[in-house]
């Protein structure tokens, strides 16, 4: 005849099954509870809002005041031992923020603080070619003049200043310059409605489909100043969310296409955005400076003009009010006048213009 089991031994299995099946359901719960979280928190969030977060400041140390080029390089470049991405705004053509990039990039520092430069003067569906000359490949210059779109020759110096860097520097260090504008292929641009469909992707800086700055990495970004403000640019650099990609033969859409995501920290408190102000002295009543250019953070400083510039950036480069801070430096007459390239330029500018004039 069978033994029966003891009493205790059945209380005991039941207690081992019951505790076995709560941490089950438990963590049943927890995960659900995660997920509800997850999915009330994006429905929140408006489509094309970008993602919802505080703009999370970097916690960058800087002097009250920086004067001067070498201690403006300088100091700038130490903020990379805080952040991932210095996004650094420039007005189209000027003189004095093409000496302030060029100083950067030039500096003996900067191969060991970034490897990566994402400009927006730059085609992206010629990035095979761009990346053949910073590294020092002969390119034929027809082929390069497809890469930048601006006829100003502060850009050419800038990606020819990069090639001369990466020629002293051994492969593991070189610079990589990543073109930052929409893939336009200009042979295909005849009417404005042909241009339009690439102007919608300029939403997010770097509008690129298959070239991305990992996490983790340290870049300078380098756009014209709208792009870059605060909160909007740090948070979509930031976000978690990857934008749509799509082949890169694949056919623009006539509506609003895919946006391309190319930059990816590991949040908004990792990026430092520096504007660059030439003119009137905004902060006429906090400050008065002595050589210039300045550096000044912008962190609990108004100026003297209520413009709102420490809610959009983190820091500022003043060049000051003069005649020389303010010029642009246009294309050199000799180069494009009467050429096949300057008649080519101007019939993308006309195409660009009847397009943005709506």
């Amino acid at each position: 005849m069978p033994s029966q089991p003891r009493p205790q031994s059945q209380w005991l299995r039941s207690f081992i099954l019951f505790s076995v099946l709560a941490c089950a359901s438990l963590a049943a719960l927890g995960f659900l509870g995660a997920f509800i979280v997850r999915r009330v928190s994006r429905s929140l969030q408006s489509p094309g809002d970008g993602p919802v977060a505080t703009d999370v400041r970097p916690n960058v140390a800087l002097p009250a005041v920086t004067a001067g080029w070498d201690n403006v390089t300088a100091n700038l470049l130490s903020a990379f031992d805080s952040v991932d991405v210095i996004a650094l705004g420039e007005g189209l053509g000027r003189k004095m923020d093409s000496e302030l990039r060029l100083r950067l990039i030039r500096h003996p520092d900067f191969p060991f603080r970034a490897h990566l430069i994402v400009v927006e003067f730059g085609n992206s569906l010629y990035q095979s070619t761009l990346d053949k000359y910073v590294y020092g490949d002969d390119v034929p210059m027809e082929a390069l003049e497809n890469v930048w779109w601006h006829d100003s020759p502060v850009y050419a110096e800038f990606f020819a200043a990069v090639r001369e860097v990466n020629r002293k520097l051994p492969p593991d260090r070189r610079v990589r310059v990543v073109a930052g504008d929409v893939p336009i292929d200009w042979d295909k641009v005849k009417t404005k409605a042909d241009l339009v469909p690439f102007l919608l992707r300029r939403g997010f800086p770097v509008s690129l489909s298959r070239v991305a700055v990992p996490r983790g990495e340290k870049a300078l970004v380098i756009y014209t100043s709208h792009y870059l403000k605060r909160p909007v640019f740090p948070l979509e650099a930031a976000s978690e969310q990857p934008m749509a990609d799509v082949p890169a033969d694949a056919p623009l859409p006539t509506t609003a296409p895919p946006m391309f995501k190319a930059l990816q920290v590991a949040g908004p408190g990792r990026v430092f955005v520096v504007e660059t102000v030439a003119g009137l002295n905004l902060f006429e009543k906090t400050i008065q400076f002595g050589e210039l250019p300045a550096l000044v953070p912008l962190t609990g400083i108004h100026s003297a003009v209520g413009s709102g510039l420490g809610d959009e950036a983190d820091a500022c480069v003043y060049f000051g009010n003069t005649q020389e801070a303010n010029a642009t430096v246009p294309p050199d007459a000799a180069t494009w006048h009467g050429t096949a390239l300057g008649a080519e330029l101007g019939r993308r500018q006309k195409i660009m213009e009847s397009a943005q004039s709506n």
